[in-house]
């Protein structure tokens, strides 16, 4: 084996290279030994596949179950009414169911007055309301709008100066250019050649 490798002394691997020259059972073997340590060389391992994960997928679904859970609450959050809203739609139909029960004894008239009142003044609460709202949605898109033009002026005024530097230093090119040309043509044809 030392001898495959290259690991014997000079002597002794001259001593065995002249004993292959003459022995064809040694030197067919040697010859096999080499033949599997150039196929062991080119072996390569199959590349490994990656273990697999049944639990990734279900981690998935619930990350992205989380999320729409998560987004869904918010919005719930923010399209309910708030306790306010709440009490107050309360008290009016208490009011009317107040109104419905003293109407019994009384003239229906009067409920329809009391009851279009009521809805008159709730209507009106809630159209103040929203109005409120909107005013505040459009100042919110002025200042947005006031942001993204500030930053649009600055960008603006950077690329006007980014282009008057370019201005100067060409202008300064074309002057350096004329006055050589200028020097050029004033040489005489003689000097040239």
């Amino acid at each position: 084996m030392a001898f495959l490798y290259g690991e014997t002394a000079a002597p002794r691997r001259r001593e065995l290279a002249a004993h292959l020259t003459h022995c064809p059972a040694c030197s067919a073997q040697v010859k096999a030994w080499r033949a599997s340590l150039r196929d062991l060389d080119e072996w390569r391992l199959p590349v490994s596949q990656p273990a697999a994960r049944p639990w990734l997928p279900v981690l998935r679904w619930a990350a992205a179950a989380a999320v729409v859970l998560g987004v869904g609450v918010w919005l719930g959050r923010q399209m309910s009414p708030s306790a306010g809203d709440l009490a107050a739609l309360k008290t009016s139909v208490a009011q009317l169911s107040d109104a419905v029960q003293r109407g019994r004894d009384s003239d229906a008239p009067a409920i329809v007055a009391t009851a279009a009142t009521a809805a008159n003044a709730e209507t009106l609460r809630l159209l103040a309301q929203y109005s409120n709202l909107q005013d505040h949605q459009r100042a919110a898109a002025q200042q947005a709008l006031k942001l993204t033009l500030d930053t649009l002026d600055v960008r603006l005024a950077t690329l006007r100066n980014e282009l008057e530097t370019v201005a100067v230093n060409t202008e300064g090119g074309f002057q350096l250019t004329r006055q050589n040309m200028a020097q050029l043509v004033s040489f005489p044809v003689s000097e040239v050649k």
